[in-house]
């Protein structure tokens, strides 16, 4: 709780995603008189996925790119609750739990991470592995490195995530297995990265052509 004034507001944020993190941040660094924060999630620990390419190329443990949510929201002056939402009863603001009691709110934040609908692309689900939620990918990759390092890798997506995702594989493969794997990248938009300058979106093109990836823009 924020400390130093009577409690005139209860905001409760639910789920441990990137915009909560940024939030029990500036409420640490800038604390809201009569604000009592409360943080509920059911993962102690949350993944920073633009750290992810650098997991999967080894660079950084699993540690390292996990958030302690618990640690955060004890800066930020927040109580912090390990638990499931089971609802959000609007009409009575409260959070609903199977094993607890109601959690009262006058504002409520919900963040709690995105995930792909992979029914939107024919055989994803049997075929693909989505990135999100980072715990089951982190499982996924585990799996197959175990088996041997896959050959042939297709990726789906030609933002910057994507194509630092390819460049990862590459640079690992090569290290650990001693060859690259020949890798697919198809992105819907005319070009790579269309959020950056056109020039960049070059000199990364060139970077992964150099590692012996495919780009298929257009698709």
């Amino acid at each position: 709780m924020q400390t130093g004034a009577p409690v005139s507001g209860e905001l409760v944020l639910l789920g441990g995603g990137h915009a909560q993190v940024a939030a029990l941040k500036s409420f640490a660094m800038r604390p809201l008189p009569g604000l009592r924060l409360t943080l509920v999630c059911r993962d102690i620990n949350t993944p920073y996925s633009g750290m992810l390419p650098a997991f999967v190329e080894g660079v950084w443990s699993e540690r390292d790119i996990h958030i302690d949510l618990q640690k955060l929201a004890a800066m930020a002056n927040a109580r912090f609750i390990h638990a499931e939402a089971t609802g959000i009863d609007t009409d009575d603001k409260r959070i609903l739990f199977a094993d607890r009691p109601p959690v009262k709110f006058d504002m409520l934040s919900v963040n709690i991470g995105g995930r792909p609908n992979l029914a939107a692309i024919d055989g994803a689900a049997q075929h693909a592995v989505p990135v999100k939620p980072i715990s089951r990918f982190q499982h996924r990759l585990d799996e197959l490195v175990s088996k041997g390092y896959p050959r042939r890798i297709a990726i789906i997506g030609g933002g910057a995530a994507g194509c630092e995702l390819a460049l990862a594989f590459a640079r690992r493969w090569f290290r650990e297995a001693g060859a690259r794997p020949d890798i697919f990248i198809f992105a819907r938009s005319a070009r790579l990265v269309p959020e950056m300058p056109p020039r960049a979106a070059r000199l990364l093109h060139d970077a992964l052509r150099d590692v012996g990836c495919t780009v298929q823009c257009g698709a």
